[in-house]
């Protein structure tokens, strides 16, 4: 009996409380706000655009692997920054599977994956999604290294070391993915052959 009243108590204030967070999330007010200060990050993003990407770092991946930012010149590299507790993130691992595989046999082209997470679960999500590629846990510097915005987001970055192509955020609709990996798939095959 106290039970059962504790399950209805506990749904109540579950649907009372994500009521609250619907209306306050989705008001017409906080759009137009929220899209307001993510037209301005993005136009700032835009000035990035061509611009060496000058970020100083040192990665170790799972499989003991170094990485820093002097192996960006000379390749096309595709960076993509993650965490597991993202949806989008986890959504997108068979598309940047598929985009790995498509370009890994060119000699011109890198993947690199940098997460938030630590080592262990790291490890785990590269078991549970079959990763190829090599994961790169740098906890915080995630937020330096894709210019802090969230997760994820994925960046291009020509043979000459400058950045080419920057997106943050992902469908969880699969149409709406394939669309995006469509423009990765073009910009990586036009950089490789410049």
């Amino acid at each position: 009996m106290k039970y059962s009243l504790f399950i209805i108590i506990s749904s109540f204030f579950v649907l009372f409380s994500q009521a609250q967070l619907s209306s306050y999330q989705f008001s017409p007010d906080r759009q137009r706000k929220a899209g307001d200060a993510l037209s301005k990050k993005d136009s700032i993003m835009q000035t990035k655009i061509n611009t060496p990407y000058n970020f100083e770092f040192k990665a170790v991946s799972l499989s003991g692997d170094t990485i820093t930012n002097n192996d960006l010149k000379g390749k096309v590299t595709f960076i993509n920054f993650w965490m597991e507790a993202c949806a989008p993130c986890l959504a997108e691992k068979d598309d940047l599977v598929a985009l790995y595989r498509t370009f890994r046999i060119n000699s011109f082209f890198q993947f690199i994956s940098f997460t938030k997470e630590n080592s262990d679960i790291a490890r785990s999500t590269v078991d549970k999604y079959h990763l190829p590629y090599s994961v790169y846990p740098i906890a915080m510097d995630c937020y330096r290294l894709n210019y802090q915005y969230g997760f994820p987001t994925s960046l291009i970055i020509g043979k000459d070391g400058n950045l080419k192509y920057f997106n943050s955020g992902m469908h969880l609709d699969k149409e709406k993915r394939a669309q995006m990996y469509k423009i990765y798939y073009d910009y990586i095959q036009k950089l490789l052959m410049e």
